[in-house]
């Protein structure tokens, strides 16, 4: 395609046009890139992160209802009554933060870890209750032996699940960040190869239409300085369609019609000369 086949006007809105759209391209690119470390950052900020927290109360909530289970023993009678409705309290707790933990579940394993951690806090809680009702009752040799047989493996279980499912989503966590980070490096290379691009079309554009204008004018004026110093013998041909093209055949027509003239005065002096004779 010939840039000389359109206007000067034409050439520039269309370049100017041109480096505006790799602008938009490049903004464009940017908050793609962008958009998908926020979608990362987002899966950490409101999944994986309240998830631990979750899990974190978990362990609290267990470890409180573990304390006040073993202080109703090294409590007076009258006084048990009180540890026992706080172990209540606590599992109260503690399902509502299972259930605010369930509504973050996103994976398969997570699931799976979470149900598994459910059976075990369950059959914790059933021994739990029973021995808690063993030391209301004054049977503090039963309710240890009960402790000591049940409870506690129990409790060891139950721990376990909380550590696999802690693990999973400290795994998914870290799974994020990376997938976040290779994000950002891949979005900071795609936006430097697309500036340095830009910036070469942009050069090799501002070339191409400076040379498109600079070239014919620059053959204007070597015409019209051939033409100043009396020489009409040059021909000068130009195939563009622009306004120097159109210069330069203006320019052409005049030498023509220079020569013509010229031609004329001298032919017409030339047959004075002969008819004075």
């Amino acid at each position: 395609m010939n840039l000389r086949n359109f206007s000067i006007a034409a050439r520039l809105s269309g370049g100017f046009a041109l480096i505006a759209l790799l602008v938009v391209l490049l903004g464009a690119l940017s908050l793609k890139e962008m958009g998908d470390m926020r979608k990362q950052a987002a899966d950490v900020e409101e999944h994986w992160m309240p998830s631990l927290i979750k899990i974190n109360q978990f362990g609290q909530d267990v470890l409180r209802i573990r304390v006040f289970t073993l202080r109703m023993l090294l409590l007076e009678a009258d006084s048990r009554q009180s540890a026992a409705d706080a172990t209540v309290r606590l599992a109260g707790d503690l399902l509502e933060d299972e259930q605010a933990f369930q509504r973050l579940i996103s994976t398969d394993d997570e699931r799976s870890a979470f149900e598994s951690y459910v059976r075990d806090r369950k059959e914790y809680m059933e021994v739990q209750s029973r021995v808690a009702q063993l030391a209301l009752e004054g049977s503090d040799e039963q309710a240890l032996t009960l402790i000591t047989r049940e409870l506690n493996p129990r409790a060891d279980a139950m721990v376990t699940s909380l550590q696999e499912l802690q693990r999973i989503n400290m795994a998914g966590a870290t799974t994020a960040s990376d997938v976040s980070k290779a994000s950002y490096a891949s979005a900071q290379r795609a936006v430097i190869v697309t500036i340095i691009i830009a910036a070469l079309l942009t050069i090799l554009l501002a070339w191409l239409i400076t040379l498109s204008i600079v070239k014919p004018i620059r053959q204007a004026v070597d015409m019209t300085e051939i033409v100043a110093s009396g020489d009409l013998t040059q021909r000068f041909s130009d195939t563009g369609r622009d306004e120097p093209a159109r210069l330069l055949r203006a320019l052409s027509n005049m030498q023509v019609q220079l020569r013509e003239t010229i031609e004329g005065i001298g032919n017409s002096s030339t047959q004075l000369a002969s008819a004075a004779e």
